[in-house]
């Protein structure tokens, strides 16, 4: 083998390797990574989901939302689909449970779990978004 075929291999070999380690890499992040989903993305596709982590995006439906200590239970919704959300844990405090919030009221949430079934989710984390009467003080303070 002459000078420029070996080099023109350990060229390839060490691209090779750069691409494995890139590859790697992402895959091992990828797990960290996660866009949030859509409701109607799960229901739809629910193989797709079956009990692998995902963080999936909605509106809580406030009636029916149900607490007994340490059990959550509401229906998630995007408008289009909805889907039953089981969290055991402690209450987030900002999770409004037996609060009247007016008619106008909107819980949005990010429940970080996973799909059990077609239409059932096992929260493990709750994130609540800010509902909009905050936004609407903080501009009137400013």
């Amino acid at each position: 083998m002459d000078k420029k075929t070996a080099k023109k291999l350990k060229v390839g070999f060490g691209a090779l390797i750069i691409i494995l380690f890139v590859a790697i890499g992402f895959s091992a992040l990828s797990g960290f990574v996660n866009p949030y989903k859509s409701v109607s993305e799960v229901v739809s596709s629910p193989d797709k989901f079956l009990n692998r982590q995902i963080q999936l995006e909605g509106r809580v439906v406030e009636e029916t939302v149900r607490w007994v200590p340490n059990t959550l239970t509401f229906v998630l919704t995007d408008d289009v689909s909805q889907i039953q959300v089981t969290y055991e844990g402690v209450l987030p405090s900002n999770f409004p449970v037996g609060k009247d919030l007016g008619s106008e009221s909107e819980i949005d949430v990010v429940v970080i779990g996973s799909l059990v079934s077609p239409n059932q989710f096992k929260a493990e984390q709750i994130l609540v978004k800010c509902p909009s009467k905050y936004e609407l003080q903080l501009n009137e303070t400013v």
